[in-house]
C-alpha cells in the first residue's frame, strides 16, 4: 500500500508541474534533406492512438531478465487536458526480479508470466522541450489500475490480484499518423493464490521496464 501511495503521489506531482500540450500547439514536418517545412498541423486534430511496445530491464547487466509486450489505446478528451487509456501487457520476468517468493526452485532462473489488463488516464506535455528543442517531440505521463494474473512452471496454481502501472514516455512525431518513442513503466501488483484456504500464498510483485514504442495516430 505504501508503494502504491508513493507512486500515485509522484505521478500527480509530476503531472501538475508539466507544461501541457495545448490544443492549438502546432507540430511541423520538414523535409529531412532540405529542412524545408512541408506541412504543419495542430495536436487538436488527434482523436486516438494505438501504441505497441517491447520492454526490457533497465539494468543493462540483466536486461534479459524482463521481456515485456505492451499495448495501449489512448482516447483524447478534447474538452480537458487528459486522455483515457486502455492498457494490456504480458511480461516474462525472472522471479527474483519481481517478488520475494521462494521454494524448491532457483528464483534466479525460473520465470513468472504476468498478464495485465486495465484502464487509466494519461496526459501529454511539453516538459521535454526544456531539454530537447524540437517542435515534434512531446512526452506523456500515464497511470492505470490493473487486474493481473501470474503463472509459472514452479507454481501449482495461477496467482491473481490487482495492481497499477505508472509510466513516462518521450515521443517523436515523424508524420501526422506515426510516432516513435521510449517508455519507462513502474509496475506494482498484489497477488494471491486462494485456491487452498489453509495454504494461501500472497506476494507483492514490482518491477521497472524500459521499452521502445511504435504508435499510430488517428
Amino acid at each position: 500500500m505504501k508503494k502504491i501511495f508513493l507512486a500515485v503521489t509522484l505521478l500527480i506531482s509530476f503531472n501538475t508541474l508539466a507544461e501541457v500540450v495545448t490544443a492549438d500547439q502546432i507540430l511541423a514536418m520538414r523535409n529531412e534533406e532540405t529542412g524545408i517545412k512541408e506541412y504543419e498541423y495542430k495536436v487538436s486534430d488527434d482523436n486516438w492512438t494505438i501504441d505497441f511496445s517491447y520492454g526490457l530491464s533497465p539494468n543493462l547487466m540483466k536486461s534479459g531478465d524482463i521481456s515485456s509486450f505492451r499495448g495501449q489505446i489512448t482516447i483524447f478528451d478534447k474538452a480537458t487536458e487528459l486522455a483515457w487509456i486502455g492498457y494490456a501487457a504480458q511480461t516474462n520476468i525472472v522471479i527474483s526480479q519481481a517478488t520475494d517468493l521462494t521454494g524448491n526452485y532457483d528464483s534466479e532462473v525460473e520465470t513468472l508470466t504476468v498478464m495485465e489488463l486495465g484502464v487509466g488516464l494519461s496526459r501529454r506535455s511539453a516538459l521535454i522541450k526544456d531539454f530537447i528543442s524540437s517542435p515534434n517531440i512531446y512526452d506523456e505521463v500515464n497511470f492505470a489500475a490493473l487486474y493481473s494474473s501470474a503463472e509459472s512452471d514452479v507454481l501449482t496454481n495461477a496467482m491473481t490480484g490487482y495492481g497499477m502501472v505508472a509510466g513516462y514516455g518521450v515521443f517523436w512525431r515523424t508524420s501526422k499518423s506515426i510516432h516513435w518513442g521510449l517508455r519507462m513503466d513502474y509496475h506494482l501488483h498484489s497477488l494471491e493464490d486462494a485456491t487452498d484456504e489453509q495454504n494461501e500464498i500472497e506476494a507483492t510483485a514490482s518491477w521497472v521496464s524500459l521499452g521502445a514504442t511504435f504508435g499510430l495516430v488517428f
